[in-house]
């Protein structure tokens, strides 16, 4: 295996297996180079892996195949396809570790999660920097477009992922999940606790869908149990501060 050295000023790739560490679950990877190693470096493990992935050339290929039929894209790089696949395969496999990938904003503050979410474009973003604004330190990002939520007999908990948005934010952060918050732009601003019904719909919209029956069943278990133990709520909102104020003075209580 190569390591990482310099020869005539330039650096030699260091493709070596590693390990991270996601929502308390070890998982080992065999990278085609070292772009995935950098991309992952905030949850490196010295654990033993769970489980462990690699990408071949032909899970490159199907990426690249469906790189362009969804998205139009015939630009994306081997580097970039393959942290997609690895992405991908770890949100399949989640569900088997009392974990699933949600599309949210996901901070803590004081040491306790938050979730923002809604469909792309609704302001989970905008909304995020509003917290940072007014609270300052007391804030911080776990992932700012795919957390994950961890579930078990004892607690829920968002974890941080180095899969996120273009702001690039994510920190290897676990903390108890208080409340889910769906974001809509609105005129004004008004937060109300959603129905069970009207959360279990939208919770279906924003979760990683595994392909696998029994996964996706695993899934559907986990939600229910996210509608009986957290608080989700309906923000309409502005993009002013006072959004941020209203929400953050709802889930404080």
């Amino acid at each position: 295996m190569a390591t990482n050295k310099v020869t005539d000023n330039k650096e030699i790739i260091d493709n070596e297996p590693f390990s991270i560490e996601l929502a308390r679950v070890c998982i080992g990877l065999n990278p085609r180079n070292d772009k995935l190693k950098k991309h992952c470096k905030k949850y490196l493990s010295d654990g033993n892996p769970d489980f462990v992935l690699e990408a071949t050339d032909s899970d490159i290929e199907a990426e690249r195949e469906r790189a362009i039929s969804y998205f139009g894209r015939s630009d994306i790089n081997d580097n970039e396809l393959e942290r997609v696949f690895i992405y991908r395969e770890i949100a399949e496999r989640m569900p088997s570790y009392n974990t699933f990938l949600m599309h949210a904003s996901a901070i803590a503050v004081d040491g306790e999660a938050y979730l923002f979410t809604g469909p792309s474009g609704t302001g989970k973003t905008t909304h995020t920097k509003l917290w940072k604004k007014e609270l300052q330190d007391r804030m911080r990002v776990i992932n700012d477009d795919k957390p994950l939520i961890k579930i078990t007999s004892d607690e829920i908990v968002a974890c941080g992922s180095p899969w996120c948005g273009k702001e690039l934010w994510n920190n290897n952060i676990v903390a108890p999940l208080k409340a889910i918050v769906f974001i809509h732009q609105a005129p004004e601003n008004e937060i109300f606790r959603m129905s069970d019904t009207d959360a279990w719909e939208a919770l279906m919209n924003q979760v990683y869908r595994s392909h696998n029956p029994e996964n996706m069943k695993k899934t559907l278990g986990f939600i229910e149990s996210l509608i009986k133990s957290v608080p989700i709520y309906s923000l309409n909102c502005t993009k002013d501060i006072e959004a941020a104020r209203l929400a953050y003075k709802k889930l404080k209580g």
